[in-house]
């Protein structure tokens, strides 16, 4: 999996885990929802650190917290 396919995964687990529609993120992350969606369906773009930060936030995480996923593990990224 690419990290860009990691992040979208882990975007939409912390969303079903959590609760929420991409609208609720988007409201509690104070980024647009047009934003949110348009990471969720590209193709190989990973999001800024600073949007990822404001995600994050809206979800009531850190950055580390958001990272600490098997997804994320080395054997399970490869961006070939």
């Amino acid at each position: 999996m690419t990290l860009s396919n990691a992040v979208k995964a882990r975007i939409k687990q912390l969303l079903t885990d959590k609760n929420l529609s991409v609208n609720r993120l988007a409201t509690l992350s104070g980024i647009g929802e047009s934003t949110i969606r348009n990471i969720l369906s590209s193709e190989g773009e990973t999001p800024k650190t600073q949007t990822l930060y404001y995600i994050c936030r809206g979800f009531n995480i850190t950055l580390g917290d958001f990272f600490v996923c098997d997804l994320f593990s080395p054997e399970n990224i490869n961006d070939d």
